[in-house]
C-alpha cells in the first residue's frame, strides 16, 4: 500500500454496549463510560483525546445508554453522534455504522472502544507509523502483546462496513491481512486495557502515575526516569489538573522540597505522583547562593534570560576554578498524600560559562545555558537526559534508582495483573 496519511483520520468511538459485565459485577445500572477518569467521565475524557488528534473526524456511536451519552458529543469540537438504532447485533453493527457515517475520502479509519482508554499521544504515534510503514493495519504492542486501538488505511473501508459478528467482526479483517501489518511499540500499557470489569478498571487505576510538575523540560526528565516501567505516565492537562495550582516550595531542602510536591500532587489525583526539584551548587558564592532557590533565582517571576544574565552579573569577580559547581537532583514518589519512597544525586562538577548569547538559552532550565566541562571548557547546552554528555548528570546516576524501587513496589504492591 503507498497511501498517505497526510490527509484526514476518521475515528469511530464505539459507545453502545450495555456493559453487562461491569454492571452484574458492580452492581449499579451506570454505563462503563460513565466511569470516572482523571476527574471526568471515561467518555469525555476519550472525546477530549481524540478531538486533539487534528485533522479528524469523529464519530461517537451509542446504543443502549444513548440518552445519559449523546449530550457528552456537544461538549467537544468535531464530534457527531451515530445511533445504532440495533446495539443488541453487538460491536460489528457499532462498527458499520460508525464508519458509514464518515466521508469515504478519509486517509485511514482508527476504531476505539469506550472502555479502553486512548490518549492522543498513542493515536498520535500509530498515525505517524502509519504513514510511514504503509501498511494496510497499523496496531499498537506494549511488551509483545497486540493492543488496541488499531488503525485501518481506507483501502480497508467497504471490509470494515462488512463485517458481522458471525464472522468475529474486526478480527476477520486483521487475519486477512497480517501480512499487511505494521506494529508500533509504545511504552504505555493501556494500549492493552479492557475495563470489562470492577477489577480491571481498578488494576488500570493503580498503574497510573502522575507527572507532577508544570515545567514541560522537567515532564520529559520524569518521563524518562519511569521509561519501560509498569507504570502509565500522566501529565497534568492529561489528568485534568493544569487549572490546579502547584504547592509552596519554601522548605528548607531540596529534598523536602520535592517531597512536598509529591505529596500534594499525588493527593490531589488520587494515586502515585512523582516530583522532583533540582539545583546547583556553587561553592565560592557561599551565603550569596542558595541552591534550593535556584529555579526562583532573582525572583520567581523573573524570566530565563533575567536569571542568566543576574548570575553572569554575581560571579563576574570569579574566574577559572572558581566558577566550578554542580547539580544536585531529588525526586520523590507518593501515593495518595503519603510518601513513599525518595532520591538523590549529585552530577560531576563543571563551570559556569562567562557569557552566552541569547540562541543558546535553555527553556525551563536555564543553568544549563552557562554549564560547561570543568577539563574543557565546552558547552554543553541541553542534550537528552540519556545522552552521555547531558550537562545535569544527575538525573543519570538517579535513573537506575527509581527503577529498582519501582520494580519492587510493583511485585510488593501492585495487582498480579499489573506486574512487570
Amino acid at each position: 500500500m503507498s497511501e498517505s496519511l497526510d490527509a484526514d483520520i476518521g475515528i469511530v468511538l464505539l459507545a453502545a454496549g450495555e456493559s453487562q459485565r461491569m454492571a452484574s459485577a458492580s452492581k449499579t445500572t451506570s454505563p462503563k463510560a460513565l466511569l470516572p477518569w482523571f476527574g471526568r467521565p471515561l467518555i469525555q475524557y476519550q472525546l477530549e483525546q481524540l478531538a486533539a488528534v487534528v485533522p479528524a473526524h469523529i464519530a461517537l456511536v451509542t446504543g443502549f445508554h444513548a440518552e445519559r451519552l449523546a449530550p457528552y458529543a456537544n461538549t467537544v469540537a468535531g464530534v457527531h453522534t451515530v445511533q445504532n438504532p440495533d446495539p443488541a447485533r453487538g460491536r460489528s453493527s457499532s462498527i458499520v455504522h460508525g464508519v458509514q457515517s464518515l466521508p469515504d475520502t478519509l486517509s485511514a479509519f482508527a476504531i476505539v472502544n469506550v472502555d479502553q482508554p486512548c490518549a492522543a499521544s498513542i493515536l498520535t504515534k500509530l498515525i505517524a507509523a502509519s504513514a510511514t510503514a504503509g501498511k494496510l493495519i497499523t496496531l499498537p504492542r506494549y511488551r509483545g502483546k497486540r493492543g488496541h486501538p488499531p488503525l485501518f488505511a481506507n483501502a480497508l473501508r467497504s471490509a470494515l462496513l462488512h463485517v458481522r459478528e458471525e464472522t468475529q467482526g474486526l478480527k476477520a479483517v486483521t487475519r486477512s491481512h497480517r501480512a499487511d501489518t505494521a506494529y508500533v511499540d509504545i511504552d504505555d500499557p493501556s494500549v492493552v486495557w479492557n475495563l470489562n470489569t470492577p477489577a480491571d478498571y481498578e488494576r488500570a487505576q493503580q498503574q497510573h502515575v502522575l507527572l507532577a510538575t508544570t515545567n514541560a523540560a522537567k515532564t520529559e526528565h520524569l518521563a524518562w526516569l519511569l521509561e519501560d516501567m509498569p507504570l502509565r505516565r500522566v501529565t497534568l492537562a492529561e489528568a485534568n489538573l493544569s487549572h490546579v495550582s502547584p504547592p509552596s516550595e519554601t522548605q528548607a531542602t531540596l529534598q523536602a522540597i520535592a517531597e512536598s510536591k509529591a505529596i500534594a500532587w499525588s493527593r490531589v489525583f488520587g494515586g502515585l505522583a512523582i516530583a522532583s526539584d533540582g539545583g546547583i551548587a556553587i561553592p565560592a558564592l557561599g551565603d550569596a547562593w542558595e541552591e534550593r532557590l535556584t529555579a526562583r533565582f532573582a525572583g520567581s517571576h523573573a524570566t530565563d534570560q533575567q536569571r542568566v544574565e543576574a548570575l553572569l552579573a554575581l560571579l563576574r569577580p570569579f574566574k577559572g576554578d572558581e566558577r566550578r559547581a554542580y547539580f544536585r537532583e531529588c525526586v520523590a514518589l507518593a501515593n495518595n498524600g503519603t510518601l513513599i519512597q525518595s532520591w538523590s544525586a549529585e552530577s560531576p562538577p563543571g563551570m559556569i560559562a562567562e557569557s552566552y548569547r541569547p540562541e543558546q538559552l535553555v527553556p525551563g532550565f536555564w543553568l544549563l545555558t552557562l554549564w560547561c566541562d570543568s577539563q574543557t571548557g565546552r558547552r554543553f547546552g541541553a542534550p537528552a537526559p540519556d545522552d552521555p554528555a547531558y550537562a545535569d548528570g544527575a538525573w543519570g546516576r538517579i535513573k537506575p534508582k527509581v527503577q529498582q524501587f519501582i520494580k519492587r513496589y510493583a511485585k510488593r504492591t501492585l495487582n498480579p495483573a499489573t506486574r512487570p
